[in-house]
């Protein structure tokens, strides 16, 4: 007896098979070859399961935690006369208790996580899931942690004494795989969808699809692999979880989340308005917000609000341009954003620019020169050809800065000076009537 030896990752195995009711004697873990027999036995049991250590060596805390993490949610066991041996089903014929369950009243519950709507959640439960649950209870209550990234995969629903309103934690099970990507960035594939370089089928004829609107309302319906066709959704700016539960690499159902965007018109201390206006108290809203940003706007399932946060910002130089069938494709510095025609037009290729960006759709672009100066290429028509100073094609230009200049619009094609029309927006201008304006 060396009580203050440290102590080793298999005799700690050991320990934990005494909790689950294996005899030394008859489990043959108490002679010469215990620590072999130990291994095997609890290898089984799942004791060991993600236990990276040398399991004969003195076991590290974070191993320890694991090994007694793993206990708690193996069986417990019985010797059975007939087979003379151990066995993890009672006289009935049915799964012995947990050994959380038997010793700490710890009930695990397992399904697949249905929805999430503040503090409550629900799981669907199949057959095997109610096989390996210890009560049938599928509603939770006072969950007192945010698991909506959860939704769609097979969990674990820990909780106290058989009480629904005594959640400890849901946790994820090993054969789940999530995949969160930009709506915009998934397409059809014949009877797949493909993202990220690789095609999925789906677990059914059809996939089952939660869409979450900002306003918290959601819809569920089963859509077949058109739905995703990338030209349909070019320029959606919703996110997209795909999740595979079973592990079978095929999708059982897919999350959508809605996000809309507005110009951030006003901020001041207590709500801001982007598009209509949203209290502090009420919603979640980003503290780096600011007038002039563009807002993102989604729906938080947990706390039962919207949360608000600041769209990405790009300025580098537009480098390319793509032209698709009803939008556009920039490349600014060297990652491609989708954009629609009529924002396209706002800018050229050559210009640098400051792009607001949400899940990878341009929403907002303009010239910028990276300084936040006044645009130089940008110009008001304040003159044409029918007067004393100037003739025929020629048009004077102001500059936001100030100087004026004459050109000539019939040498656009020769000159180096580069001229494309656009047109004010009274909003923009409103004591002017719409004036031709010029890029440079």
């Amino acid at each position: 007896f060396e009580p203050s030896r440290e102590v080793t990752g298999v005799e700690l195995a050991l320990m934990c098979l005494r909790v689950m009711g294996y005899d030394p004697a008859k489990a043959d873990i108490g002679g010469s070859t215990w620590s072999t027999k130990t291994i095997g036995l609890a290898t089984e049991a799942g004791i060991l399961d993600d236990v990276n250590t040398t399991i004969t060596s003195a076991c590290p805390r974070q191993w320890a935690a694991q090994i007694m993490y793993n206990t708690i949610d193996a069986r417990t066991v019985r010797w059975s006369n007939d087979s003379e041996t151990y066995t993890d089903l009672d006289m009935g014929g049915n799964k012995m208790e947990r050994v959380g369950k038997k010793y700490m009243k710890l009930y695990v519950n397992i399904g697949t996580l249905a929805t999430v709507k503040g503090d409550d959640l629900t799981i669907t439960m199949t057959k095997s899931d109610e096989a390996d649950s210890d009560t049938l209870q599928q509603s939770f209550t006072k969950v007192g942690a945010d698991y909506s990234s959860l939704l769609g995969n097979k969990v674990k629903v820990l909780f106290r004494d058989g009480k629904a309103n005594d959640v400890i934690g849901v946790y994820a099970t090993e054969d789940n795989n999530s995949y969160t990507v930009n709506m915009k960035d998934v397409d059809q594939d014949d009877e797949k969808v493909k993202f990220d370089g690789k095609s999925y089928s789906f677990d059914d004829s059809k996939l089952e699809v939660q869409t979450l609107d900002v306003d918290g309302t959601v819809k569920t319906e089963s859509v077949s692999s058109s739905f995703f066709k990338a030209d349909t959704n070019a320029l959606a700016t919703d996110v997209v979880t795909f999740v595979d539960n079973d592990g079978d690499g095929k999708l059982n159902i897919a999350f959508i989340t809605k996000q809309s965007y507005a110009e951030v018109t006003y901020v001041g201390s207590d709500r801001i308005t982007a598009g209509k206006t949203y209290k502090m108290e009420d919603e979640n809203i980003a503290d780096d917000i600011a007038k002039d940003d563009y807002a993102v706007i989604s729906y938080n399932r947990f706390d039962e609000c919207k949360d608000i946060v600041k769209a990405e910002v790009v300025t580098d130089t537009l480098n390319s341009s793509k032209t698709k069938d009803k939008y556009k494709q920039f490349e600014i510095g060297s990652t491609w954003y989708n954009i629609s025609e009529n924002e396209a037009n706002n800018v050229s290729v050559g210009d640098n620019v400051k792009a607001y960006i949400v899940s990878g759709v341009i929403v907002k672009i303009d010239t910028d020169d990276g300084t936040g100066a006044i645009p130089s290429n940008i110009a008001v028509v304040v003159g044409r050809g029918s007067g004393s100073e100037l003739y025929g094609d020629q048009v004077k230009l102001r500059f936001f800065d100030g100087t004026t200049k004459t050109v000539t619009l019939t040498t656009r094609a020769t000159s180096s000076l580069l001229i494309r029309q656009l047109w004010v927006k009274l909003t923009r201008y409103p004591a002017r009537t719409a004036t031709p304006v010029w890029t440079t």
